[in-house]
């Protein structure tokens, strides 16, 4: 099918009916690329809605869906009235040069592997010790992990297609499971991995940077272990998740909390609490716990910053498959072109926790490190899973699952929301609802004595009720009180349930 052109403003601009991508995403990209690449620079007044569809031969929601998406990520900004225009708020520092894509495979900034292997051996020599830590440190928060309707990161594990799962773990052939892996990972499954990410979030890899782990939390033990030494200074969204702070500090690094704003992490404001940061930790897709987005603006600067002084970011991308308006996110990784971004994904939260599968997307001269220190901590990760998981992907039940389940936790965001709007409008502040992710946050509107958020959730759980409080996600002084509420294993009726709970509790 013969493709069109878009207008001369946007010269050479294409989309194919014929191409897998849907035609909004088509567009999408290519906007954003041109953004990127200062082809169409800061303050350009995109063409109108109609002119575009017409010129493309598509629909005018298709051209909106694109907009939308560059809108709610930061690129673009909607003028009442006057039509969508190019952020006026991109920093220069980072934009592509026009002409000059980054192939995936030379992307990093040279990285001496000698002084790597050399970090690998000495951190072998602590990993005893600070594995001891490491435990103690999750012992703080055991309570959080029973199972509950507010229960954060907890899917809805009952209609996982646990039928399809188990034919996918009776296909591999039992001998190919028995013996030792190569620590890196399942090859196929990091094959398929690779391909997934490339599509879904942009994320720029191959098979050989990706290392199988289990779960997010090995992937932040490896990693603290290479990157951090005794007093590693390390920034941390604040709230934030605090399982990775406790690993952090146990591991010898100095957390310095960065107040979160509505964009989720900013640098400046980091910079001028502690200046002395080598790593930066965040959840730039869907703040955890806020909710935040962290627009594109924000983004470039934080990648400035490692990009001027060395440092390194942790990107935590833990619920991304869940957005339920427009595309996906694409990655902080996908527009860093001095491979300074390590990637964290997991499939505790698209597939279900117990299956213990995670995944680190390290620059290619990090990634043989990453393996040796995961050879030292535990050889390899469950293969049987492993291969059973490649299957699961390369079949297509993963889109299939996650499509599904991207309907019913909209539904059941929405559901909570109307609870929480009917039941404690009075009582609670009830935030513009981020359409991503498996939580919610709420705070206290009226001032609590310290602690109050933590005194409510701990009677609720004497009433069988998990509810979250947000005092727990401060790694310093607090600075809100309210509550997190988990929504993906909860029906609707279960969580207007827990509402009303929580109500006669704040009531009372």
């Amino acid at each position: 099918m013969a493709k069109q052109k878009a207008p001369d403003t946007l010269a050479g601009l294409q989309v194919s009916k014929t191409n897998s991508a849907p035609l909004y995403a088509q567009i999408y990209t290519s906007l954003r690329d041109r953004i990127l690449q200062g082809k169409l620079p800061p303050g350009m007044r995109l063409p109108a809605a109609r002119t575009l569809s017409q010129s493309l031969g598509v629909s005018r929601n298709t051209i909106t869906a694109a907009f939308l998406q560059l809108v709610s990520e930061g690129y673009c900004e909607q003028r009442r009235g006057n039509g969508a225009y190019v952020s006026s708020f991109l920093p220069d520092a980072l934009m592509k040069p026009a002409g000059n894509e980054t192939k995936p495979a030379n992307r990093t900034t040279p990285i001496a592997i000698e002084a790597a292997a050399r970090k690998a051996n000495a951190a072998a020599e602590q990993i005893s010790l600070r594995s001891k830590r490491y435990i103690a440190a999750q012992g703080a928060a055991q309570e959080t992990e029973m199972q509950g309707v507010f229960k954060t990161g907890t899917p809805a594990l009952d209609l996982f297609p646990m039928d399809i799962w188990q034919k996918c773990l009776k296909s591999i052939p039992t001998y190919k499971t028995l013996g030792y892996q190569d620590a890196a990972g399942y090859l196929p499954l990091r094959k398929a991995i690779a391909a997934y990410l490339g599509a879904s979030r942009d994320v720029y890899c191959s098979a050989e940077s990706i290392i199988i782990v289990n779960g997010a939390q090995q992937a932040l033990h490896i990693l603290s272990l290479l990157l951090m030494d005794e007093g590693t200074p390390v920034w941390m969204e604040e709230p934030g998740y605090q399982l990775a702070a406790q690993l952090f500090r146990a591991n010898g690094a100095r957390i310095i909390p960065a107040p979160v704003s509505q964009h989720g992490f900013e640098t400046e404001i980091a910079l001028k609490l502690d200046s002395s940061a080598k790593i930066a930790y965040v959840t730039p897709s869907h703040q955890y716990p806020t909710g935040a987005v962290m627009p594109i603006a924000q983004r470039m600067a934080l990648l400035q910053w490692a990009q001027q002084t060395g440092g390194w970011i942790l990107e935590d991308d833990y619920d991304s498959e869940f957005r339920y308006t427009g595309h996906p996110l694409p990655a902080l990784q996908g527009i860093d072109t001095n491979g300074r971004v390590i990637y964290i994904g997991t499939f505790s939260k698209s597939m279900f926790p117990a299956l213990r599968i995670g995944y680190i997307v390290a620059p290619p001269s990090l990634a043989p490190t990453c393996a040796h220190i995961k050879n030292l901590l535990d050889r390899s990760t469950t293969i049987g899973a492993q291969a059973a998981l490649a299957k699961f992907i390369d079949d297509g039940y993963f889109m299939q699952h996650i499509r599904r389940m991207r309907i019913l936790y909209a539904q059941r965001q929405a559901a909570l929301k109307s609870a929480l709007d009917t039941w404690l409008a009075d009582l609670l502040n009830i935030r513009d609802v981020s359409p991503a992710g498996l939580h919610m946050m709420v705070e206290l509107k009226a001032p609590a004595p310290l602690g109050y958020d933590t005194y409510v959730s701990r009677k609720a759980l004497r009433k069988g009720v998990i509810v979250p409080a947000l005092s727990y996600y401060y790694t310093g002084e607090e600075k809100q009180q309210g509550f997190v509420l988990g929504f993906g294993n909860g029906t609707p009726q279960e969580l207007e349930a827990g509402v009303k709970t929580l109500q006669k509790l704040l009531r009372a």
